[in-house]
C-alpha cells in the first residue's frame, strides 16, 4: 500500500493501532463464543449426569424391593400364611425401611389378608395396575401414582407374585414406596439456578419434582411431552422450550423399565435453562469488549500526540513495564505511552501478551474453582498430606468424618493425632511408601475431634508438582465402619458354626462308639446273669458275678452319658412347669451343694410349660450346679433363674443354630473363678475337664449339651475370669399340654412261659446267643436267625407268637422284615431292639411310631417286662 508511506507518522500509528486491535477484538468475541459453547456442553453433561444418577437410585430401590420380595416369598410363615407372624415381620421391615409406606399380601382375588400397616376393614387391590400386571406376567410389576388405601398417603406400588412348588402364583406381595423417599434423593443435588427435574409414572402423572412439589405431585404432565418421550428413544438429550417455565432449556429424559414389561414404568426428566448458563459468558464477553474498547479509544487518542521526541521516554516506559510484567503485574499496559513505528508495534505486542496472560490467569482460577467444587462435593474424603504428616487440604466429606467444623481447625495439624494409636505407625509407613512413588492401600481407625471412632480405607498415591517432583501424597478415604462391623459379626458366627460342627462330629463319633459298646455290653450282662444262676447266693462265684454286673452297670451309665451327649438316649417327655420342677428339686440341690454357698431361686410366676424329660433336665441342673460349686473356692453364691423370653432375629443372627420364637430360659449363675477363652472353646467336648485326675470324667457338660439339644433347645455359656460363669438354657415353650396319669405295673418275671415261640433276629453272634439263652431260661421256645433272609426261611415252616428283632441289619431292616412277614402272618407281634435310641431310628423313618422298643444293653428283667407287656 504505497499511499501509507505518504501519511504522517501519527496517521500510520493510528492505522497500526486499528490493525493491531482487530485480532484482539476477534479473540475476545471468539473467547466469548467458546465459553458459551463450553457452558452449553457442561449443561448437557450435567443434565445427563443428574438423570443417570436418578435412574441409578430408582433401579437400586427396585432391586432392593425385588430382593425383599424374593426373601419374603421363601420364608415358611408366608408359605403357611401365618398372619400374625407375617404381620410382625412386615411391620419390622417397614419400621426399619422408611422408604416403604407399607408392605402387604393379597390373594389372587386382590383381597388384602395381611398388612404391615394395620387395616380395620376389608380392602381389595384387584383394580390396581401393579396387581393385575403381577397376576398376568407372573413377575415383579409396576403400578402408578395412587393414594394408598392402607397407608393413607401418596405412593408408587410394586407387585411380586408368590409361587408355589409347581410355579403357580398363590399370592401377591405388594410394596408401597413412599413418594416422600424421592425428596431425600433430590436433596443430594446442588442444582444450577433455575434447574428442575421430575419423575413421572407410566401415564405421565408426576411422582416427584424438585420445584414446587406440593403443586405438581399427582398432576398430569403435558400430553405433548408424554407422547414425545413414549415415541422417542430410551435416552435423549435435546434443546427445547419448557412447557411450564416457557424458557429455552437443555432437557434430558430417561425411560425406566421392569423386566417383562414392554412399556416404561417411569420417566425421569431433567432441565437446565440456557439463559442462566449463558449469562456468565455473556457478561464476561460484554465486559471484555467494553474494557478493550475503552483502551482502544484511549490508544487512538494518544497516538495523535506521539512525536519523535518521545522515543526515549517510550523506550524507558517499555523497560519499566517489562519489569512490572516480570514481577507478576498482569494489569500493566504500555500502548498508551509508546506509539508509532517499530516501538509502537512492540508496545501493542506487549499489551496483547499481557492481556492473554491475564486471560490465562482467569481461566486457571476458574478451573481451580471448578476442581475445588468437585472435590468438595465428593462423598469420600479427599486430602493432601505433606511429608511431615501435616494436612494441607481436606474436603467437606473428610471434615465431617473427623468431626471438624472447618478446615482451619486441622490445617497444618499432624494427621497422626486423628488416628488410633495402634495404627499410627503403619499409617506413617504408608505415607513414606507413597512419598517414594508407589501407590498403596490401608485400613485403619480414626478418632474424631469429638471422640467418634470410624474405620477407614485409604488409597494413597504420590502427589507431584510441575517439575514431576513428589512433594506430598494424595489420599482418597472412604468410611468402612459398617463393613468392618459386618465382617466382625460374620467372623463370630463362623466361629460358632465351626464349634457347633466340631461338637456335632464328636457327638456322632461318641454315638457310634456307644452303639458298638452296647452290642459288646449286652452279652456281658446277659451271660453274667445266666452265670449268676449257677452259683449259690453266698458263694464267691456269685459275688464275683455281682461285681461283673456292677461294673457293667457303671459302663452302661457311662454309655448313657455318651448317648446323652450324642442325643441318642430315649426321652420320656411330658409337659412340665420348669419353675415347679426347680422348686421341687431344690431340697436335693441344697443337700448336695456345700453349706457355705448360698442358693438363690429367682423363678417366674408365669405358668409356662415345656415338653421335657424331667429326669434328664434334673440331671442337667445337677451337673451345672455341681460345676458351679467346684468353681467357687470359698464362700459363694449360685442363682437359679427361670423366665419366659422371646428370641428375635437380632439375637439369632449372633447365635448360630437358634431360631426365633418363644422360649423358657433356665439360667444358672455363679460367682466363681470363671473360665478363659481357651477353656470356653472346649467345654462341651466329651472327656475334656479342668479338674484334677480322679475328680471328673469330662462328660458333665457334654451331657448337658446333648440333652438340651435333643430337647430342641440350645445352651449358651458366658464367663469371665475372676467374675463368674452363667449358663443359659433355652427350651421351646408349648402352648397346649395335657397330663396323663400312668400306672407302673410290676410284672412277675419269675413266671416260666410255655407254648410261646419267639423268632430272634440278630446279626451280632454274641448278642444273639446270649439273648437266646436268656429267653430259654424263662421258658420261651426260641428260633434264632442271624439275618432277615434266614428269618424268612424259618417262618416258612414254623409258627411263632412274637418277633424280637434288631432294627439295623444288613440286607433288610427289622421293620422292613416285619412288614413282609405281616402279609402272611397278620397276627404277628414284634419287639425291636437296637444300640441306637428309638428317637433316632424313628427320625430316620426306620421304625414306625408306637412300636415296642428296648435299647441295648438291657437287663433280663427289662427284656422280659417288654415281652410280657406285648403278650398280655
Amino acid at each position: 500500500m504505497p499511499f501509507l508511506s505518504r501519511l504522517s507518522i501519527k496517521v500510520q500509528l493510528f492505522i497500526i493501532v486499528l490493525i493491531v486491535a482487530l485480532p484482539a477484538v476477534g479473540i475476545i468475541i471468539n473467547s466469548g463464543i467458546q465459553q458459551r459453547r463450553y457452558s452449553a456442553e457442561d449443561a448437557l453433561r450435567e443434565t445427563q449426569k443428574i438423570a443417570d444418577t436418578l435412574a441409578t437410585e430408582q433401579n437400586h430401590i427396585i432391586d432392593s424391593t425385588r430382593q425383599l420380595c424374593i426373601a419374603l416369598s421363601q420364608i415358611p410363615e408366608v408359605k403357611d400364611q401365618d398372619k400374625s407372624k407375617i404381620q410382625d415381620i412386615l411391620s419390622q421391615i417397614v419400621k426399619l425401611s422408611p422408604q416403604y409406606a407399607n408392605i402387604f399380601i393379597a390373594d389372587l382375588s386382590g383381597n388384602v389378608w395381611v398388612s404391615a400397616v394395620p387395616i380395620d376393614k376389608a380392602i381389595s387391590v384387584s383394580d390396581r395396575r401393579y396387581f393385575k400386571n403381577s397376576l398376568l406376567r407372573r413377575k415383579m410389576s409396576s403400578g402408578e401414582y395412587i393414594i394408598s388405601r392402607t397407608a393413607k398417603k401418596a405412593t408408587f406400588n410394586l407387585g411380586y407374585p408368590i409361587k408355589d412348588n409347581k410355579g403357580v402364583s398363590s399370592n401377591i406381595i405388594c410394596v408401597a414406596i413412599s413418594l416422600e423417599n424421592y425428596r431425600k434423593i433430590f436433596k443430594m443435588f446442588d442444582l444450577p439456578k433455575g434447574a428442575s427435574f421430575s419423575m413421572l409414572d407410566y401415564a405421565g402423572v408426576v411422582l416427584a419434582r424438585a420445584v414446587d412439589p406440593e403443586k405438581y405431585i399427582g398432576t398430569q404432565t403435558s400430553k405433548e411431552i408424554l407422547e414425545q418421550m413414549k415415541n422417542g428413544p430410551d435416552e435423549q438429550t435435546s434443546e427445547g422450550t419448557s412447557s411450564i417455565q416457557g424458557d429455552r432449556r437443555i432437557q434430558t429424559y430417561r425411560k425406566l423399565r421392569l423386566e417383562g414389561e414392554e412399556e416404561p414404568y417411569m420417566y425421569i426428566r431433567v432441565g437446565i435453562p440456557i439463559n442462566s448458563l449463558m449469562s456468565q459468558a455473556n457478561t464476561a464477553l460484554y465486559n471484555n469488549i467494553i474494557v478493550y474498547s475503552a483502551f482502544l479509544i484511549i490508544a487512538c487518542l494518544l497516538s495523535w500526540f506521539i512525536s519523535k521526541r518521545y522515543i526515549t521516554d517510550r523506550v524507558q516506559a517499555l523497560k519499566v513495564s517489562s519489569k512490572l510484567l516480570a514481577d507478576g503485574d498482569l494489569s500493566v499496559r504500555v500502548s498508551s505511552k509508546v506509539r508509532g513505528g517499530e516501538l509502537g508495534s512492540l508496545g501493542q505486542s506487549f499489551d496483547i501478551m499481557a492481556q492473554k496472560l491475564s486471560e490465562r490467569e482467569k481461566d486457571l482460577a476458574a478451573s481451580e474453582r471448578f476442581l475445588s467444587a468437585v472435590i468438595d462435593t465428593e462423598p469420600e474424603c479427599v486430602k493432601i498430606v505433606k511429608a511431615d504428616l501435616t494436612l494441607s487440604m481436606m474436603n467437606r466429606a473428610g471434615l465431617e468424618m473427623i468431626q471438624a467444623d472447618s478446615f482451619e481447625q486441622v490445617k497444618d495439624q499432624n494427621i497422626l493425632s486423628l488416628i488410633a494409636p495402634e495404627h499410627q505407625e503403619i499409617f506413617k509407613r504408608t505415607v513414606d511408601t507413597a512419598m517414594q512413588g508407589r501407590a498403596i492401600m490401608l485400613r485403619f481407625e480414626i478418632i474424631g475431634l469429638k471422640g467418634r471412632h470410624l474405620w477407614m480405607e485409604i488409597h494413597v498415591v504420590p502427589f507431584r508438582n510441575e517439575n514431576d517432583e513428589i512433594i506430598s501424597v494424595l489420599g482418597i478415604t472412604r468410611d468402612i465402619t459398617e463393613q468392618m462391623q459386618a465382617e466382625s459379626q460374620n467372623k463370630n458366627l463362623f466361629e460358632q458354626l465351626l464349634q457347633s460342627q466340631k461338637v456335632e462330629s464328636i457327638g456322632r463319633l461318641a454315638g457310634g462308639i456307644a452303639h458298638d459298646l452296647n452290642n459288646l455290653l449286652t452279652p456281658i450282662i446277659g451271660y453274667a446273669e445266666l452265670l449268676k444262676k449257677e452259683f449259690d447266693e453266698n458263694s464267691i462265684g456269685n459275688q464275683r458275678v455281682k461285681n461283673i454286673l456292677l461294673a457293667s452297670d457303671k459302663a452302661k451309665n457311662l454309655i448313657q452319658q455318651l448317648l446323652s451327649f450324642s442325643r441318642r438316649q430315649v426321652l420320656n417327655v411330658t409337659p412340665t412347669d420348669m419353675s415347679q420342677l426347680v422348686l421341687s428339686f431344690s431340697d436335693i440341690l441344697r443337700r448336695t451343694i456345700r453349706e457355705n454357698i448360698e442358693i438363690e431361686l429367682n423363678l417366674t410366676k408365669q405358668k409356662v410349660h415345656v415338653s421335657v424329660d424331667k429326669n434328664q433336665i434334673e440331671q442337667v441342673i445337677m451337673n451345672l450346679m455341681v460345676n458351679a460349686q467346684d468353681a467357687i473356692t470359698t464362700n459363694g453364691h449360685i442363682c437359679v433363674e427361670t423366665a419366659a423370653v422371646k428370641l428375635d432375629e437380632s439375637y439369632t443372627k449372633l447365635h448360630a443354630g437358634v431360631t426365633p420364637g418363644n422360649f423358657l430360659m433356665l439360667s444358672i449363675s455363679d460367682n466363681g473363678v470363671g473360665m478363659d477363652k481357651e477353656t470356653q472353646q472346649h467345654i462341651f467336648e466329651p472327656f475334656y475337664t479342668t479338674k484334677g485326675v480322679g475328680h471328673g470324667t469330662g462328660l458333665g457338660l457334654s451331657t448337658v449339651h446333648g440333652i438340651v439339644t435333643q430337647h430342641g433347645g440350645s445352651v449358651w455359656m458366658y464367663s469371665e475370669q475372676g467374675i463368674g460363669t452363667t449358663f443359659k438354657i433355652y427350651l421351646p415353650i408349648i402352648d397346649e399340654y395335657s397330663e396323663k396319669a400312668a400306672e407302673d405295673t410290676e410284672l412277675d418275671c419269675t413266671v416260666i412261659h410255655s407254648n410261646i415261640r419267639i423268632l430272634l433276629v440278630e446279626d451280632e453272634n454274641m448278642v444273639r446267643n446270649m439273648t437266646k439263652e436268656l429267653l430259654e431260661s424263662y421258658g420261651f421256645e426260641v428260633l434264632a436267625a442271624e439275618s432277615p433272609k434266614q428269618a424268612l426261611k424259618l417262618m416258612e415252616f414254623n409258627k411263632v407268637n412274637l418277633i424280637l428283632s434288631d432294627v439295623i441289619m444288613p440286607e433288610m431292616s427289622g421293620p422292613d422284615l416285619f412288614e413282609v412277614l405281616k402279609q402272611t402272618h397278620p397276627n404277628l407281634r414284634v419287639v425291636y431292639m437296637s444300640g441306637y435310641s428309638a428317637n433316632l431310628v424313628a427320625k430316620n423313618s426306620v421304625m414306625e411310631d408306637g412300636a415296642i422298643f428296648i435299647q441295648k444293653p438291657f437287663t433280663s428283667i427289662e427284656l422280659i417286662q417288654k415281652i410280657n407287656s406285648i403278650l398280655s
